[in-house]
């Protein structure tokens, strides 16, 4: 069977995401500028694949809650991925 990654987009889509499906965080992070507000985008082992994965606010205070609030020490952490929907700008 053809290997389809080259398919694949570089970041995690809410219609990529396996309800329960194990990540690994694999980078400390880099804090950027979305359209919604500050974002944080990281590199996951994902699926078998490294991809890259943008944090919103809603996201990163989840992680922080169980990781602590310096994403620094966030790598090699593991979290199972959901979708889902969340507000922004008081809107879903």
């Amino acid at each position: 069977m053809p290997d389809i990654s080259s398919f694949l987009s570089e970041y995690i889509k809410a219609e990529d995401v396996v309800p329960g499906a194990v990540a690994i965080i694999l980078d400390k992070g880099t804090l950027g500028k979305g359209d919604f507000g500050p974002q944080l985008n990281f590199t996951l082992e994902y699926q078998g694949d490294q991809r890259q994965f943008t944090m919103n606010k809603t996201n990163a205070a989840k992680m922080a809650a169980i990781y602590g609030k310096n994403s620094d020490t966030w790598l090699q952490k593991m979290f199972k991925m959901e979708a889902g929907q969340v507000r922004v700008k008081g809107e879903l």
